[in-house]
């Protein structure tokens, strides 16, 4: 489809959907003369306004008029300045439009059953064991022969009743094999290099030895030793006791007591969550009740008992015996389990899998082909045998240099223009690489195929702007994103970090916006047994909080809580429950627990120092620069509308 059609389409499209009578390319609003049209202003206020009701509504449009002219001053300084000429910029756009790309560059039905072919694998997890014997991908045909051959008899062998573990430390080139007989455990689809996983999910069932499957390492047969369905992502509260192997039988007998006391507890009907907070060693979960991030079968770090054991709840609420791992004690309980998605649902999540799994290779070669015959793609008659006839062995070694033999023949041709001898000679000038073949007309078939490939993705990659308006749209709007970022952390952010001068100056200016509440420097306690309460009383006055607490700690570990430290009205719910005064307060019974509070001093409202607030003054600075620079900008870009457009916009 030509460019103007397209365009054309579009417009129609627009004017089917919100019936307009202005075009895509009328002028909505310059800034120092350089207009901003309605195309680019629609196509942004569309997208991030999709789910608004009356959409062109009068207030909508200006309000976000502003905003867009606002973003579009700071872009126009971004490039004022440069910033889109730097190197890290350019990296930067450059990696995500090659992304942005990739769904352009391959084939779309090709793709759709790469995904439904993960997708249907998602529901198994497999575990194999393999024997490999290495190979290189470019090695000679004798030696690739003899590595096959070695593989079968290998594979004869072990349908014949040999031992596949034995087999497997005896031959297996596979560097791990010392330490796992060929084991690799369980896995499913992209954790294993596409040939080989291929290969263990067409074998299928337990018990199976596959055929020999080349990778890029070598040969390989896998024999399936495990399948079960998919196991699913679960969520779990837990709480951990440390206790390391090499620990003293004291600290161990101490750990293993704790855990079995506090599953005493569980059993008894204590509220799980509550005891993690209290007593979890896991500084991550402990705040959230022992709540873990859903997780699935090969999720890192979690050791594998520990995910044995999670999987092994049926329902929700059911919690593990106390267990150990390597780093401890662990109690869990089943919040809930997700089995897998729907196809629907995992969509993107398979698209950005597959276009960076090896398997897109198909899509892209199906795209290759397609390419081809669209841009009439055509290869000269003996191309390769005449080039290399004029070419040497040093080709072999990745030494060749381009002679006057190498003329202006035509090797091949696409989308219009012809590629010569020459420029087939300065692409392998630069890409030859040493020992890589051992037959001249071989080499010379595989770097033209490379060169062909090469110029024809760049062709297309090239021309995606002008023949997709969608994609011009995206990757514009990323750009700009990028450089809005650059000039923002330019002017503002970055400003804020390291102009101390002007940040202290803005702190004093505005002092009274910084200034503590009343506060306490407070001790508080929470006991298990009220009754204790009188005794704990008596020592608190005489000793002080560490040594009181860590004595009836000491005589049992889950009788005592505390936390010690300043605090501001209205930070601490039990503290602002007693009379603010120094001395010793009850708070009473909360949850089962009794508290207490000690105060120890009252410290009366006074202004904060910059070291004790000095992110929040931070924050304020940047969008006290941020207002100042936008104002700037409005002075330095004059901003005018077109008014009519605008008004044309506002549906009525």
């Amino acid at each position: 489809m030509k460019l103007k059609n397209i365009f054309l389409f579009v417009v129609c499209f627009y004017a089917s959907t919100v019936v307009h009578a202005q075009k895509n390319e009328d002028v909505l609003f310059t800034i120092a003369g350089s207009p901003v049209t309605v195309g680019e202003f629609k196509y942004i206020y569309e997208k991030n306004n999709a789910n608004e009701k009356g959409l062109y509504n009068e207030k909508s449009v200006h309000e976000y008029l502003n905003l867009y002219t606002n973003f579009k001053l700071k872009v126009k300084e971004a490039h004022d300045e440069g910033l889109d000429t730097l190197p890290k910029f350019i990296a930067e756009y450059n990696k995500y439009r090659g992304q942005l790309a990739q769904p352009y560059l391959t084939d779309r039905e090709v793709t759709g059953k790469l995904l439904d072919e993960a997708y249907d694998r998602m529901k198994w997890e497999l575990r194999a064991s393999h024997i490999l014997i290495t190979v290189a991908p470019d090695a000679s045909p004798k030696d690739t022969m003899a590595a096959y051959k070695q593989i079968m008899h290998i594979r004869d062998s072990i349908m014949k009743g040999a031992d596949f573990e034995k087999v497997a430390r005896k031959y297996s080139k596979d560097p791990s094999v010392a330490n796992n007989g060929g084991d690799l455990g369980y896995f499913t689809v992209f954790q294993m290099i596409y040939p080989f996983e291929a290969a263990a999910y067409e074998t299928g069932d337990s018990g199976k030895v596959s055929m020999p499957v080349r990778t890029n390492f070598g040969y390989h047969i896998i024999k399936v030793t495990g399948k079960r369905p998919y196991r699913g992502e679960i969520t779990v509260r837990h709480i951990l006791i440390n206790s390391a192997y090499n620990d003293s039988k004291e600290k161990q007998a101490i750990a293993k007591n704790k855990i079995d006391s506090l599953y005493s507890l569980l059993k008894k009907g204590a509220s799980f969550s509550e005891l993690a907070k209290q007593y979890s060693d896991h500084a991550q979960s402990k705040a959230n009740g022992g709540e873990l991030p859903k997780f699935n079968s090969f999720a890192q770090p979690f050791p594998e008992v520990f995910k044995d054991h999670a999987f092994a709840l049926k329902n929700n609420g059911d919690m593990t015996p106390p267990f150990r791992s390597e780093i401890g004690w662990h109690i869990i309980q089943r919040i809930d389990l997700k089995g897998l998605q729907s196809r629907k649902d995992m969509e993107e999540y398979l698209k950005q899998k597959v276009s960076r799994d090896s398997r897109s290779e198909k899509s892209k070669d199906a795209a290759l082909s397609r390419f081809k015959s669209e841009y009439k793609f055509k290869e000269k008659k003996n191309a390769v045998s005449k080039f290399a006839s004029v070419a040497d062995t040093s080709l072999l070694r990745g030494a060749w240099k381009m002679s006057d033999k190498v003329g202006d023949k035509v090797m091949f041709s696409f989308a219009k223009k012809e590629y010569t001898e020459k420029d087939f000679g300065k692409f392998l000038t630069k890409f030859q690489s040493g020992e890589r073949y051992s037959d001249l007309n071989y080499a010379v078939r595989q770097y033209l195929t490379s060169y062909e490939n090469s110029e024809i993705y760049n062709y297309v990659d090239k021309n995606l702007e002008s023949n997709y308006p969608e994609f011009k749209n995206v990757a514009n709007e990323y750009k700009e994103g990028i450089l809005l970022f650059d000039v923002t952390d330019k002017k503002v952010w970055n400003k804020a970090m390291s102009d101390t001068t002007g940040l202290k100056k803005y702190f004093e200016e505005n002092r009274s916006k910084y200034r503590w509440k009343e506060r306490a420097q407070a001790a508080i306690f929470d006991l298990r047994d009220a009754s204790a309460v009188p005794g704990f009383k008596t020592e608190l006055a005489t000793k002080t909080t560490d040594i009181i607490a860590n004595e009836w700690i000491k005589r049992d570990p889950l009788s005592l809580n505390y936390k010690e430290g300043t605090f501001e009205r209205g930070e601490n719910k039990i503290l602002d429950t007693v009379k603010w005064q120094p001395g010793i307060h009850d708070a009473g019974m909360i949850n089962n627990r009794y508290y207490l509070v000690k105060i120890a001093k009252i410290l009366a409202p006074e202004d904060k120092q910059l070291t004790d607030v000095k992110g929040m003054v931070i924050a304020d600075y940047q969008d006290f620069l941020e207002k100042k620079w936008l104002a700037e900008l409005k002075q330095k870009y004059p901003v005018v509308v077109n008014e009519s457009v605008v008004n044309e916009l506002v549906k009525k």
